[in-house]
C-alpha cells in the first residue's frame, strides 16, 4: 500500500496511536507487525485465529465495521484508505 498521501499517514498515525487494540488481541501475530489490519489490511504474517478484539476497538466502532480477524481476511469495504 502506498503510505505517501499525507491523508492517509494522518488516518493510520491516529488510529494505531490512540485506539487501535491490535497489538493486544490474541491473535495478534508480533514482530511488530503493521497494525490497523480493518483500514490497512491483513498481516504478510501467519495468523492463528485464538479470539478478536476488533468489536472493542474504538476504530472499529466509529466506522461502523462489522466484520472480524481483519489480520487474515484483509481491510474492510468501509475503510477510508
Amino acid at each position: 500500500m502506498d503510505n505517501s498521501n499525507p491523508v492517509k499517514k494522518a488516518i493510520l498515525g491516529f488510529n494505531s496511536a490512540l485506539f487501535c487494540r491490535c497489538r493486544s488481541c490474541p491473535t495478534y501475530p508480533g514482530k511488530n507487525d503493521p497494525r490497523v489490519y480493518c483500514e490497512r489490511g491483513k498481516s504478510p504474517l501467519e495468523i492463528k485465529r485464538v479470539s478478536c478484539l476488533c468489536p472493542t476497538c474504538l476504530v472499529w466502532k466509529v466506522n461502523g465495521f462489522k466484520e472480524t480477524f481483519y489480520c487474515d481476511t484483509g481491510k474492510d469495504p468501509k475503510s477510508r484508505i
